[in-house]
């Protein structure tokens, strides 16, 4: 072997391990980018297993615990004001955002001679007298659209085809950022029907 044969080898081998070197560099390169990857993901799933945990009910100090009560405590005053509503001799109602009664209390129920399932929903607008229909449900449509008090006498068919003459007033209800929830009403009956006519 000659002298520049020699060298010609030399300088294959040379390139080769160059080659081998450069790919084992760029091999530990994509190595340390995925571990640090990895390291994240592994810091990623710790942060969301101690969400779990924070949300797995504890025997009391958990924020699932803690919303919990809160929820345990909200249905019960709420419970504790239909009672109260319950045993006003007012007619008394609360609608959501549409229109739609979602709680009539025992008075209302007692005006009409109908039970709560009569009114719930849109099933109230069927107890509208026929001659009072158009304007009153106009006027609800027009209170809903601009969220404002529902101030109408009208009058009402009971189940067993008696008239009562009412007034309903309805106040706007808004939760602490202003968004319409529904109206929460009260009904007078008047003993004269001329003020319905």
């Amino acid at each position: 072997m000659n002298y520049i044969e020699w060298i010609i080898n030399i300088s294959k081998v040379i390139g080769a391990l160059a080659i081998i070197f450069g790919l084992i560099k760029a091999g530990w390169i994509f190595f340390k980018a995925v571990i640090g990857h990895f390291k994240k993901l592994n810091s990623f799933f710790a942060n969301v297993e101690e969400i779990r945990t924070e949300l797995k009910p504890n025997s009391g100090s958990s924020l699932a615990d803690s919303i919990s009560r809160i929820e345990t405590r909200i249905c019960s005053i709420e419970q504790t004001q239909i009672t109260l509503l319950d045993y006003d001799q007012r007619p008394v109602f609360r609608s959501d955002s549409s229109g739609r009664l979602v709680y009539v209390n025992k008075a209302y129920c007692c005006m009409l001679n109908v039970s709560e399932n009569d009114l719930l929903g849109n099933n109230w607008k069927s107890l509208i007298h026929f001659d009072d229909q158009e304007r009153v449900f106009e006027e609800v449509q027009a209170c809903v659209k601009d969220e404002r008090t529902f101030n109408c006498t009208h009058r009402f068919v009971t189940s067993g085809g008696s008239v009562v003459c009412s007034t309903c007033i309805a106040l706007p209800m808004k939760d602490g950022n202003g968004r319409f929830l529904g109206f929460v009403g009260v009904i007078e009956k008047h003993d004269d029907l001329g003020r319905c006519t």
